[in-house]
Formats: C-alpha cells, sequence, structure tokens
C-alpha cells in the first residue's frame, strides 16, 4: 500500500491548541479541534479514495510516514503525533484499514524531508 497525502496538517501543538477553543452552536458546547479534525479526515479520506487504495488485508502492518514539510520550524515530534491521527482515521474511513488498534497496527517509522513546493506526506505499509 502507498498512499500520498498533498498539503501538510497540523502538528500537534496546533491539535491542542483547538482543543482548548469552545463556542457554542445550537446551545451546544463545542470545540474547534473536534470540527477540524473531522474536516481534514474527510479531505485526506477523498485523497485516499482518489488514489483507489485497495483494502488491507493481512494484519497487524508496520505503517512508514515520510513527512515532506515545508521548511524545518516544527519539531519533527509534532509534525508526525498530529498529523498521524488524522492519516489513520482517514484510511479507517475509507475503508482501506479496518480498525486502527493493537490487533491492526504493529507499529510506525517516520522520516522527514524538506520540500517547500510539495509538502506531502507518503504512507506505505
Amino acid at each position: 500500500m502507498k498512499v500520498i497525502i498533498r498539503g501538510e496538517l497540523p502538528d500537534l501543538n496546533q491539535m491542542v491548541a483547538a482543543s482548548k477553543v469552545q463556542g457554542t452552536r445550537a446551545g451546544r458546547r463545542w470545540y474547534r479541534y473536534a470540527e477540524m479534525k473531522r474536516r481534514l479526515e474527510q479531505e485526506v479520506a477523498y485523497q485516499i479514495q482518489e488514489q483507489k487504495v485497495p483494502p488491507i488485508v493481512e494484519y497487524p502492518i508496520a505503517l512508514t510516514f515520510h513527512w515532506f514539510c515545508k521548511n524545518r520550524r516544527k519539531d519533527p515530534d509534532n509534525i508526525s503525533s498530529g498529523g498521524r491521527k488524522i492519516i489513520l482515521d482517514a484510511l479507517v474511513a475509507a475503508g482501506v484499514l479496518r480498525n486502527d488498534g493493537w490487533k491492526d497496527i504493529e507499529g510506525f517509522s517516520d522520516a522527514f524531508f524538506v520540500d517547500a513546493k510539495n509538502p506531502r506526506v507518503v504512507v506505505e505499509a
């Protein structure tokens, strides 16, 4: 399996900041994080579906994430921690992974690069 996610995803610091912002909508409390994660997960799942990635059939799997960033301003741990959650949930939503739990994911590895003109994440299993 190989998936390419175009653009940059929010880092962990951005996701934590969004989780602290709350408001009300139709009389109910909501957090900006939930809305941001839902939107990004849908966008990433759409990109995965466009690539016609077949479902994984043999489990557990190990995933490698290649993070191509605009620059080196963000710490690698913040980049991967924020983006990985969105990507894994999108892979499940797109039907590529059956789940992202212990029975399905054996482990992760990350590599970081700079590509100012084409930021992206390449995920391979």
